[in-house]
């Protein structure tokens, strides 16, 4: 009787949810403003006292930095600030002076000495001293500062000392603001919530997938670089020639050559059958691009969907080119388009094309739940299509070709959707399935771990909107980050009230357990 209650409980608060939405419908782009509002306001609660373990800033506070703090390191400090008079009524200022920092306020130092992307905090009775690896680092270490009080609901920091540090290098989204347009605000945000990459689909020099007017990519890659985020160039480039071909190095030097050539500060290039087959000579494939196939009727699959044995020589040339432009980008070659193959031969061809890949520069990246089998109660069973939230994670594909990248010692990266959403409603603007969330956040850390993962692809197309899943995704991707069942409860009694945390919660676990029962199929996605 017990669960039924609670059943109905989520069931009214959907219908609840429903009325509230039809009864305030936005106008056209309505949504852009909210993701362009870095700091909430007001959203200090007026009655709250400091308690005698917490710190309490007042007005005048100053947030010093060390001298010749960088730029990331110099508008974390003022987003700082700004955060500080918008959402918890206090003023602040960013100096140089670390005796005024030291006078109730935040000290900021960088320390070499630390990992790559670690900080400190230290909360005492008369301030907050900061130590950072760099300003990216230290700007994280700001950031959580915010979400602090954020979930406190007022300017009190627990004392206490707690070391931090980012366990993904990569962590990248499409812009959900608008296909391959991200105003700065919008970064800022996605930098508030741990992003450190920005995905835009390059279609040619110029051309992105949604202008085919002229695309500024690079006033993208300058205005990203100011909150430290960098950007990834999804392309669908084609230099259709084989590697072998006469002249065929000038075709992939005009083509991805020119593509790095015209974004040099770019972080790299994401490659995907689909998007940049080539004529392979791989007699098991039909060797034209997937629409003549299609047209001829060849049963034989086009080289995008196949891990065709001349890829690696393929990709060499791409990486030839592009280094020549830019010797520090690095090339992502992903593996999704064979791994929806349900042929048998495909594992074991995708396993023999990782064992000849290229070694320096080359990314591996494979889709974290793609096309595991599922089998539900009834007996139905399918094989997840696409990406899906019902799946945690990892498929067997993902395992055996992590575990055949760390054998080799490639960098690996995985599609792991962990912006908010999949494509089981793709339009949506993330899933309030936390519980469900956790168990893949949980087991992208143990691939982390065991495999070496070191780079995540967050969402895909449909972009990125801040939720309690990126939330919730930041820290369990964080060591020394909240644990999950805490920091779900302290979520849901900033957004609910504590009287309302537990009913709140409750709500989320059930729609996690069904969340767990909507078979994926390629039909629904």
């Amino acid at each position: 009787m017990r669960k039924g209650t609670s059943y109905m409980r989520a069931l009214s608060a959907c219908v609840a949810f429903a009325a509230c939405a039809a009864a305030a419908a936005e106008r056209p782009y309505e949504f852009r403003a909210e993701l362009e509002t870095v700091h909430e306001a007001g959203l200090r609660d007026e009655t709250a006292a400091a308690a005698a373990d917490e710190f309490a800033f007042s007005d005048g506070a100053a947030v010093s930095l060390p001298a010749g703090a960088d730029e990331v390191l110099r508008n974390a400090a003022m987003d700082f600030a700004d955060y500080m008079l918008v959402s918890m009524g206090v003023g602040a200022r960013v100096t140089y002076d670390e005796a005024a920092g030291r006078r109730g306020g935040v000290v900021v130092r960088l320390d070499g000495r630390l990992a790559a992307r670690q900080y400190r905090v230290k909360t005492a009775p008369g301030g907050v001293e900061i130590s950072a690896v760099d300003g990216k680092a230290a700007a994280q270490a700001l950031y959580h500062l915010e979400d602090l009080m954020s979930l406190r609901r007022a300017p009190f920091l627990k004392h206490g000392e707690e070391t931090r540090r980012m366990r993904f290098a990569t962590r990248m989204v499409h812009s959900g603001w608008g296909m391959d347009i991200a105003p700065e605000r919008y970064i800022a945000r996605m930098a508030h919530h741990g992003y450190d990459s920005l995905v835009v689909y390059v279609k040619r020099v110029g051309k992105t997938k949604s202008c085919e007017a002229v695309a500024d990519v690079n006033a993208i890659i300058r205005s990203a670089a100011r909150h430290g985020v960098g950007v990834w160039l999804y392309t669908s480039v084609k230099a259709y020639v084989h590697p072998d071909d006469p002249g065929a190095q000038e075709v992939f030097d005009g083509t991805y050559g020119a593509i790095a050539r015209a974004y040099p500060e770019a972080k790299g290039i994401v490659l995907v059958g689909e998007s940049c087959s080539f004529p392979s000579r791989d007699e098991r494939t039909c060797a034209d691009p997937y629409e003549v196939k299609v047209a001829r009727g060849d049963s034989r699959p086009a080289p995008g969907w196949f891990p065709c044995r001349d890829y690696p020589d393929w990709l060499r040339c791409v990486e030839k080119a592009v280094r020549s432009q830019a010797p520090g980008m690095k090339v992502v070659f992903w593996t999704y388009n064979w791994a929806r193959d349900r042929t048998p031969e495909v594992p074991a061809e995708r396993l023999r094309l990782i064992d000849a890949l290229p070694l320096e520069g080359t990314v591996l990246q494979s889709t974290f739940e793609l096309p595991e089998a599922m089998g539900f109660p009834n007996g139905y069973s399918v094989q997840a299509s696409d990406y899906t939230v019902s799946c945690p994670g990892p498929g067997a594909n993902f395992a055996a070709e992590a575990a055949r990248a760390a054998r080799r010692g490639l960098e690996l990266f995985a599609m792991s959707n962990t912006g908010g959403h999949t494509w089981d409603f793709g339009t949506i603007p993330f899933y309030p399935v936390p519980f469900q969330w956790a168990r893949r956040n949980s087991a992208l850390v143990k691939a982390h771990e065991e495999w070496g993962l070191s780079g995540l692809m967050e969402s895909h197309h449909y972009g990125w909107t801040p939720s309690l899943v990126s939330e919730l995704a930041k820290e369990a991707f964080t060591e020394g980050g909240m644990p999950f069942h805490a920091h779900i409860r302290a979520i849901a009694a900033r957004d609910y009230g504590k009287g309302n945390a537990d009913a709140a919660v409750e709500v989320w676990r059930l729609w996690s357990a069904h969340a767990a029962h909507l078979p994926p199929t390629l039909g629904n996605q």
